[in-house]
């Protein structure tokens, strides 16, 4: 309980049992909640479900996704009771990875290791350009490359995750886009 107000109350959200946590300020009467607790709504039923799904893709707000895959060695190393390294997984999951995304999404690849390794003064390297994710490119569609690419990883070198991360956060910043 005492995680909600700290964590929850201040962003309008009710607890878990619908409840107005204790020291909520935007949860007030002068805000229109009245007192009472409110009532639950049902679960949809399947049909209502299985439309909400079907349309969500033109409902929801594009995204706007640099993703930045750690290329090192450390990808090399073998997850406890698979029998599989990281990167293995990694290249399975690629289609889980991109298949959320629509048309109209911006997507972009890094991946990143060490400097030495990327032939270069970064210790990231720009694999696909962000961009619709649709959108044709040479040698394919924007989609297509970032498949690609990511089943074209191979592990070396040491992990640059510092000056990484800083950079990812200034080019996303800079391609923000308030639509």
């Amino acid at each position: 309980p005492q995680v909600y107000g700290k964590q929850f109350a201040p962003y309008g959200f009710r607890t878990h049992e619908g409840t107005i946590p204790k020291g909520s300020t935007q949860l007030v009467e002068a805000n229109g909640v009245p007192k009472a607790q409110f009532t639950r709504m049902p679960m949809p039923k399947g049909d209502v479900l299985d439309h909400l799904l079907e349309i969500w893709p033109a409902l929801r707000r594009r995204a706007n996704v640099r993703v930045v895959i750690d290329t090192s060695e450390s990808m090399n190393d073998v997850i406890p009771g698979t029998g599989q390294t990281k990167m293995e997984r990694l290249k399975q999951a690629e289609s889980k990875l991109f298949g959320e995304f629509t048309g109209t999404d911006r997507v972009g690849l890094w991946k990143f290791s060490d400097a030495f390794v990327l032939g270069g003064t970064q210790d990231y390297k720009e694999l696909v350009p962000l961009g619709p994710y649709n959108q044709k490119l040479a040698g394919g569609t924007r989609a297509e490359l970032l498949a690609g690419n990511v089943h074209s990883l191979e592990p070396e070198g040491a992990t640059g995750l510092n000056d990484t991360l800083d950079a990812a956060t200034k080019a996303m910043r800079d391609d923000y886009d308030p639509q």
